[in-house]
């Protein structure tokens, strides 16, 4: 029994005395991230240009190559407990950080006739929206 008492000791002073960071769910600080449930209508058979457009809006770009693009930006959060000495005590002071915001795109391809023939959520990076389509179609093109 004491030496139960001893480890719960030791990992509470080692908590203490280092902190602790617990990651959250990005932050959504621009444009909309749609839920796997909002695209699971992309998996179905038939499904058409026009369709998209009235379930998820209007894209932000829709490019040359036959492709739907809407885009986000998501800020990575995270919680920190650190230890902090206050009047010869110490505390625990507990704070949300953000990261710097990363930007998402939603690539929707579709064929001659209109029907979605692929789609994916990536991170665009350092790109531009126009580029990264380019990039994605290439990948594509190559996996078929």
């Amino acid at each position: 029994m004491l030496r139960i008492i001893v480890a719960i000791s030791a990992c509470a002073l080692s908590l203490t005395f280092t902190g602790c960071i617990v990651p959250l769910r990005d932050k959504v600080t621009q444009g909309h991230r749609y839920s796997t449930e909002a695209l699971a209508f992309l998996d179905a058979p038939g499904v058409t240009r026009d369709e998209v457009i009235a379930s998820l809006g209007t894209p932000l770009l829709e490019h040359q190559s036959r492709t739907l693009i809407y885009e986000w930006e998501q800020t990575p959060r995270f919680v920190a407990s650190v230890p902090t000495l206050m009047h010869s005590r110490a505390e625990i002071r507990t704070k949300v950080y953000e990261d710097y915001p990363e930007m998402y795109g939603l690539f929707i391809a579709y064929d001659a006739q209109g029907l979605v023939e692929a789609h994916e959520v990536k991170k665009i990076r350092d790109r531009t929206l126009e580029e990264a389509c380019v990039a994605w179609q290439k990948r594509r093109e190559k996996s078929q």
